[in-house]
């Protein structure tokens, strides 16, 4: 009985863990509307272009990279699970940093057009 017991204990840990991991490496993107940005983009504008961004894993890379190099690789990590969401109408993606739950501070934020890679803004929230 004690044998079946941590079995169970086992497998649903282990389902828990790769319903996580699924979900880190989900390709899907949630929505968002580029117009609610206008004022991140016109403060934290940059001239960078990435090439074509064709899908979320790509998106999530590059915002990875670009955090990094402004940011460092300490700050970056900390911030995962990195969220992504985009905005059909103007073919733009958002990445985000996020934080455990209770804690405070902001997150990396980044805006890539989907055609062409332009950074249209790269910022990090207080």
């Amino acid at each position: 009985m004690r044998k079946l017991v941590i079995i169970l204990i086992v497998l649903v840990i282990s389902g828990g863990a790769l319903a996580i991991l699924n979900n880190y490496n989900n390709q899907r993107a949630d929505e968002f509307s580029l117009d609610d940005y206008k004022r991140e983009i016109t403060i934290f504008s940059s001239d960078k272009i990435l090439g074509s961004v064709p899908d979320a894993k790509t998106a999530r890379k590059l915002a990875v990279q670009i955090w990094t190099e402004g940011y460092g690789s300490e700050t970056i990590n900390g911030e995962k699970p990195f969220l992504v969401y985009f905005d059909d109408a103007n073919q733009v993606w958002l990445v985000t940093g996020s934080l455990p739950w209770g804690y405070k501070g902001g997150v990396a934020n980044i805006l890539i057009q989907k055609e062409d890679g332009k950074v249209l803004a790269v910022w990090h929230d207080e």
